[in-house]
């Protein structure tokens, strides 16, 4: 699991022994290369915190409910992203045989 996650085995086993707390940046990985669902590894009580840069404001929010916030508009800029390559790739092709008839002609 260390090397998959590309993490040493001491912070590794820092983490199986409750010594240290995982980074939340790892609990995604984690649930794929356990093939479970990520909210079945990130407690449901954790919570995390932002700091406004220059600013003494802060805000928390639920860990879970803001992965799944990101993912729903990672996936909605994913799906636009293939559908414009494949409108894209269309126009290619129309362009390609235009160019290839023309080159015929001449």
């Amino acid at each position: 699991m260390a090397e998959h996650l590309k993490i040493g085995q001491a912070t590794y086993n820092n983490w199986i022994n409750g010594r240290t707390i995982i980074a939340i940046k790892y609990y995604q990985s984690i649930a794929v290369l356990c093939g479970i669902e990520l909210k079945e590894v990130i407690p449901p009580e954790m919570e995390v915190t932002f700091s406004m840069p220059n600013s003494n404001t802060t805000f928390t929010t639920e860990a879970l409910a803001l992965h799944q916030k990101l993912n729903y508009h990672l996936e909605g800029r994913l799906e636009f992203q293939m559908n414009e390559n494949e409108r894209l790739r269309k126009e290619n092709e129309e362009l390609r045989g235009r160019l290839n008839g023309y080159k015929t002609i001449n």
